[in-house]
């Protein structure tokens, strides 16, 4: 009977070292257990972080691209006081369209460039963005129907053709205004048919306004005298290979405004100036013309 309750004591013992292998166990498992957890939550907390970076990434690419956005347009309205395009279609449904330039001629370019290249650089250094802006004389506006717009740096000569050397211009409505008061003037000869064409004039005693049709295989020229032996040239019609140009010259500065409206057959999609712009912040940037219209 002792033996059998020797025997049954060494069950208890077995039992108990079970029981504790088992509690040993359980441990093991709680404490694996806790690990992965662990390398879970710091996966999770590493995903959650290049969330975040992402999410800071795209918000600051996003602003950059805002911000480039609006540094084009400030500097397309700047331009602009220089001169200004509009371009619209036929309110008909046809394909023909004009073309509005508005010249500041009081303003010489050449200045201006050199001055807003200063201003330019100074804005690089507090906003951080990288603008580079490259000009040439003559400023001038290139239109997606091949029309051109040049206007020199000092005022001296302008002119608008087509850069094919054919141009579909329908019609020209020129004004001119000078803050000289001129001593006379001689008109070209009108011709019967051709591309209607009007000038306006004013000066601070004068004012007159002309029209007539002009033939585009011809040449015409225009002279406003004012005293001390200077004029300016309105030029028409053909000149060499150019056809349907419209030029002005002028010895001395009398002219302070140009405004050109003319009608095309073929109206025009877009318009760019002659100014190879690059902006760039952050991974965001801008590389082309500046836009015009």
């Amino acid at each position: 009977m002792k033996e059998i309750k020797g025997m049954k004591g060494m069950k208890g013992m077995k039992g108990m070292k079970g029981m504790k292998g088992m509690k040993g166990m359980k441990g093991y498992i709680v404490s694996l257990v806790t690990i992965l957890l662990f390398i879970v939550l710091i996966n999770y907390a590493r995903n959650i972080v290049e969330i975040k970076n992402k999410i800071q990434s795209s918000q600051l690419n996003s602003f950059a691209v805002e911000k480039i956005g609006y540094i084009v347009n400030d500097i397309m309205y700047d331009i602009k006081n220089l001169i200004s395009v509009e371009i619209s279609n036929n309110d008909d449904g046809g394909d023909d369209g004009r073309i509005i330039i508005e010249d500041d001629l009081s303003i010489n370019k050449g200045n201006f460039f050199s001055d807003y290249s200063l201003f330019l650089s100074g804005y690089s250094n507090i906003s951080g963005a990288n603008i580079s802006l490259s000009y040439s004389n003559p400023l001038s506006v290139h239109f997606s129907n091949f029309h051109i717009y040049s206007s020199e740096f000092d005022n001296s000569e302008f002119y608008f053709r087509n850069s094919l050397g054919e141009s579909s211009v329908i019609s020209y409505n020129l004004t001119l205004i000078s803050n000289t008061s001129y001593s006379n003037y001689i008109e070209w000869v009108w011709d019967d048919s051709g591309v209607y064409t009007t000038i306006n004039y004013s000066d601070p005693s004068n004012n007159f306004t002309v029209s007539g049709y002009i033939d585009p295989t011809k040449g015409h020229t225009f002279i406003i005298h004012y005293p001390g032996g200077v004029n300016a040239k309105i030029k028409a019609g053909r000149f060499g290979a150019l056809t349907v140009i419209m030029k002005i010259e002028q010895k001395g500065q009398q002219l302070i405004s140009l405004r050109l409206d003319a009608k095309l057959l073929e109206s025009p999609i877009y318009a760019i100036y002659n100014i190879p712009t690059n902006i760039s912040i952050l991974n965001a940037n801008f590389s082309s013309f500046l836009p015009a219209a």
